[in-house]
């Protein structure tokens, strides 16, 4: 199993040294927090992210490294994740339509242009604070 680890931006904002020797001590701390529930669990990563790689499968196991990952300080947030190797768009396509195929069932993804500018006009009039959200949503 595969967790993908986003640090705190404070640790993120400091000085290349400074935030290499937090990162060395929050995976050291990752490891021995976490090889209580499995010892072959190993902590990589540089600059904004780390990957936690366990061994084990076992859901009770998985729930509570997460919950010990929820308790550690210096992490912003993390997520389990499934590491495919790198093909090509269509591959990737199709890993995306057998993980969303139900929830895609019975959506128009297809949205009229008029209704795109209509929306946009109608953010952009409020401020420029809202312009950014509305291209996400899209």
């Amino acid at each position: 199993m595969l967790f993908l680890v986003k640090l705190f931006p404070e640790i993120t904002i400091k000085t290349r040294t400074v935030r290499w020797r937090l990162i060395c001590k929050l995976r050291k701390n990752i490891r021995s927090v976490l090889s209580e529930f499995d010892p072959a669990v190993s902590a990589a990563g540089k600059w904004d992210n780390l990957e936690i790689q366990t061994s084990t499968d076992d859901p009770a196991v998985i729930a509570q490294i997460s919950e010990s990952l929820t308790c550690t300080s210096g992490i912003a947030k993390f997520m389990q994740v499934e590491k495919y190797p790198r093909t090509d768009l269509d591959a990737m396509l199709g890993l995306a339509l057998e993980y969303y195929r139900e929830k895609l069932v019975g959506k128009d993804l297809r949205r009229p242009l008029q209704a795109q500018r209509q929306a946009y006009f109608q953010i952009y009039r409020c401020g420029a604070s809202f312009r950014y959200r509305a291209y996400r949503l899209y």
